[in-house]
Formats: structure tokens, C-alpha cells, sequence
């Protein structure tokens, strides 16, 4: 197996909180233990500069920020922060993270051009009839294709291909993973009442509107039901306000955001975990949730039922259609199921069981490996080209105005990086370039104690994000 110089880019990373965020670091992290692994990310809740989270480099790039977590588009000028970390770091291979991330795709862009072979992973599932999809689509076909581009589920490769004209051969299924040591059940006390947890951000995509509609209808019908609900986002006020309205504060209980490291010992203390979203590309939460032993009741959306598809632990928890409804139907079955399984002295088991299965099925080593063939293969296919045969590769399967367009913006962004070069020697980029542009602080929650260790040049610090030492940073999903 070839030993790679890894560049990750993306601009979902922490500090910042999500299911994407915790994605490339935990297969960073597993890739790291074989390969050298960088993380080009922008600056966020105070994060700047060089940062070390054990062997990983992580770059903080003092980008401006634009919507969603995301930074402002610079076209060629991020290629100054790309070209020094690609000399100092010597990168082989670069990796772009989800398809809504500007750097990412800006990074693939200048490593297609410099014939550095590219893959690219998404992580959520777009329309096809959204005019922002649409701009996001055009510019990946245009401009942001890869060598490989990976999907977390079969559903968001299939998303891939419609959405980006890219050839089923190039696109590869590999999904999520779970840390089975860190998200185990444990063994429960027999309690008379039920706790139904929703742990999510708690926005339109999320499906906050149907929780809203669901719990009240739940409450009136099953006076043996709680609800724990875990989580912030804009749509936490309606809610609140819902609660108010129906005066069943002592039964709905919001806590609000959930450290990282307190997500395993929030779902355990639930018997039921509910999941709403209008759209999931895998839902990692619940995955977590089925490896805690929760009965899971979710919307039949996007990649959820692969993740429970033809498992045992469908038997026992119901995944259904997002009509509020059958979603309160759902809801009281998957409670009689836990109901079912405790009168018959199964539930301990039966959670044991369920966790065995997944942990196996789904971890990180078996994530990392899969990557790795696709590196290696990429690696292995990658061909340098001229500029001839560079445009040729725009032009192809393009109409004359898609063609014309493509062509026309990689000559400006190479002329462009060029430009910079002429003024940039590549030997002289290298420390010079990343303390006039990069600051040295990260003043953002960060996991674990700090741990500051400043080089000569006092250019650098160091973090520890382990998950086994202390508390994390907020992680929704």
C-alpha cells in the first residue's frame, strides 16, 4: 500500500459543530496512524493559524466567512494558502469535504491543474430543482471535478451522478462510521415512564416542524411518555413556545446543545430515539442511537434505511414516512415495542445484540482502508497532462457553451496562479508565507486540556482534541 501525503480541505471542520466536521476528523485521525495527514480549513469561533491535534496538521485559513459555515469565494487568491502548504507539507493527493465548501472546491480546482490527483466526498443529499443546487452543480461540472468522488450512502452517489454529469464508474459508496467503544449501551434501571430523545439541530431541514406537531398528540395519548430533547438551531423558539402553549413543560424537557463527549451518555438514558429530518444523506445519529440500544423511529428519508435496512435492529424499531400521522403512530409503536421487549426480560439482550452488529459493521478502520484503495487507485491512474490535453479534458462531454466557459475560467485561474508564482518562489514560501498570512491563536472551545507548545518561530500551537481528555466542543446534528 502506498504512503500518502493527505491534504483534507474543507471548510466544515472543528471548532465548528456537526456531523461533517466529525466525520473528516475521525478518519483523519485513523488515516493519520499510516499516512502524513493535513487539514486546510478556514478560521472559525476563534481558531487561527497552525494547530496540531496529535499528528495532524491543521491549517486555519483567516477566510471570510459567507453563509452556512462556509467562506467567501476567492477564485485564485486561497491558491497562496494552498500552494504553501502544498510545498511545505508535500502533498500527494487532496481530498475535498461536502459539496457546499468554497475552499474545497477552489482547493480541487488548483490541485486538478497542478495534476495532483483529487478526491472529493459528500456528505448530504441536494435537489435537482434548487437554484442554489443548480449554481452549485454548474460549478462542480465546470470546473471542481475530481478523480474519485465517494458518497456516504448509495443515495448520495446516485445524488452525485445526477447532479454533477459524473460517470457511475468514478463515484464509490463508503459510509459513516461509529466508535463502538465510546457509544456502548448500558445496563438501565426498570422505570415505569419512557424517555423519547430527539437529538438534532433543531432547524426546517431537521424536521422540527413535524416535532412540534408530533409531541403534543403523543403526550395527550400516552401519559407514560417523556420527551429529552437535545439540540439549538433558529426553529428552538417555536418549539419552547409550543411547550409553553400546551402547558407540558414537566413532560418536554430541552437542554439545549449537547457536548460532544456527553452524546453517548445522553442517548443511553433514553428507551425511544426519534429522528424527523426532511432529508439525510446516512444520519449518523442514528446510528449512534441503535448502538446505544434505543429503539429507533426516523423518517424513511435519504440513507436511513440503509443504515437499518435488513438489520435486526429493524425488527424492533420502525422507520416510517415523515407525515405527522404516521409519525405519531410510529412513535406510540416503537414505544410498545420497548414496552414489549422490558416485559419480556429481552431488552438488555436485545440492546447488546444490536450494538455487536453495528460496531462491527460500521467502524473507522474499515472506513479508512476503503479510502485507501481509492487513494491508491487514483494515485495509480493519475496521468500528468499538457495544457492541450488539459483543455481537451474540459472540453469533453460539454456543450460549445459549457466548453467555452470551462475553458475560460481555468485559463484565468492558471494565468492567475502563475501570476502569484512569479512573486512566490516555491522555495521561499515555505515559513515566510505562513506567518505573514496565518495567525497564532485559537481562542475557540476546543477538546481536552491545552496543551501550547510554541516552536522557534513562535508560529505554532498545539491542541489535543481527545475524546479522553475532557470535554469536547458542541456537536448537533
Amino acid at each position: 500500500m502506498t504512503k500518502h501525503s493527505i491534504l483534507m480541505v474543507s471548510d466544515f471542520f472543528p471548532p465548528r459543530v456537526g456531523g461533517v466536521e466529525e466525520h473528516i476528523r475521525s478518519l483523519a485521525e485513523k488515516l493519520s496512524e499510516k499516512h502524513k495527514v493535513t487539514i486546510l480549513t478556514s478560521a472559525a469561533n476563534g481558531c487561527n493559524g497552525i494547530v496540531h491535534l496529535g499528528a495532524i496538521k491543521i491549517y486555519y485559513l483567516p477566510l471570510l466567512p459567507l453563509s452556512a459555515g462556509t467562506s467567501v469565494p476567492t477564485f485564485f487568491a486561497s491558491y497562496i494558502f494552498f500552494k504553501t502548504v502544498l510545498v511545505r507539507d508535500r502533498i500527494t493527493l487532496v481530498h475535498g469535504h461536502q459539496a457546499t465548501s468554497v475552499l474545497s472546491n477552489e482547493c480541487l480546482f488548483y490541485a486538478s491543474l497542478l495534476n495532483i490527483p483529487t478526491c472529493s466526498t459528500d456528505h448530504s443529499l441536494f435537489p435537482l430543482n434548487d437554484l442554489a443546487t443548480l449554481h452549485l452543480s454548474a460549478a462542480q461540472r465546470l470546473v471542481a471535478r475530481a478523480d474519485a468522488h465517494i458518497g456516504v450512502s448509495s443515495v448520495t452517489c446516485a445524488n452525485v451522478v445526477l447532479r454533477n454529469d459524473v460517470h457511475e464508474s468514478k463515484v464509490r459508496v463508503i459510509p459513516n462510521a461509529v466508535d463502538g467503544e465510546f457509544f456502548k449501551p448500558k445496563v438501565k434501571e426498570k422505570n415505569e415512564r419512557v424517555n423519547v430523545v430527539v437529538l438534532s439541530r433543531l432547524c426546517y431541514r431537521k424536521g422540527t416542524d413535524i416535532l412540534i406537531k408530533v409531541i403534543p398528540s403523543i403526550v395527550r395519548s400516552c401519559h407514560d411518555v417523556d420527551f429529552t430533547i437535545g439540540g439549538d438551531g433558529n426553529k428552538s423558539l417555536p418549539l419552547r413556545e409550543m411547550i409553553e402553549r400546551h402547558g407540558i413543560e414537566s413532560r418536554v424537557t430541552m437542554i439545549g446543545s449537547v457536548g460532544r463527549d456527553d452524546v453517548a451518555d445522553f442517548l443511553r438514558d433514553g428507551d425511544v430515539f426519534l429522528n424527523t429530518s426532511l432529508t439525510e444523506s446516512f444520519c449518523i445519529a442514528v446510528l449512534e442511537a441503535a448502538c446505544c440500544g434505543l429503539v429507533v423511529v426516523s423518517t424513511d428519508v435519504g440513507g436511513v434505511r440503509e443504515v437499518l435496512n435488513e438489520m435486526k435492529v429493524e425488527r424492533d424499531g420502525g422507520v416510517v414516512y415523515g407525515g405527522v400521522g404516521e409519525m405519531v403512530e410510529a412513535v406510540k409503536e416503537g414505544v410498545e415495542r420497548h414496552k414489549a421487549m422490558v416485559r419480556d426480560g429481552v431488552r438488555e439482550s436485545r440492546k447488546l445484540e444490536w450494538w455487536t452488529e453495528l460496531s462491527r459493521k460500521y467502524t473507522w478502520t474499515k472506513v479508512a482502508g476503503q479510502v485507501e484503495e481509492v487513494y491508491d487507485e487514483i494515485n495509480g491512474a493519475k496521468k500528468v497532462l499538457t495544457l492541450w490535453e488539459m483543455i481537451e479534458v474540459w472540453c469533453a462531454n460539454r456543450s460549445y457553451v459549457e466548453a467555452f466557459v470551462a475553458v475560460a475560467f481555468s485559463l484565468m485561474v492558471l494565468i492567475g496562479m502563475k501570476f502569484i508564482d512569479l512573486f512566490r518562489n516555491e522555495m521561499t514560501v515555505d515559513v515566510d508565507m505562513v506567518r505573514d498570512h496565518l495567525y497564532s491563536k485559537c481562542e475557540g472551545k476546543e477538546r481536552g486540556n491545552n496543551n501550547n507548545n510554541d516552536d522557534n518561530n513562535n508560529t505554532r500551537r498545539t491542541r489535543s482534541w481527545s475524546r479522553s481528555r475532557g470535554k469536547s466542543i458542541v456537536n448537533l446534528r
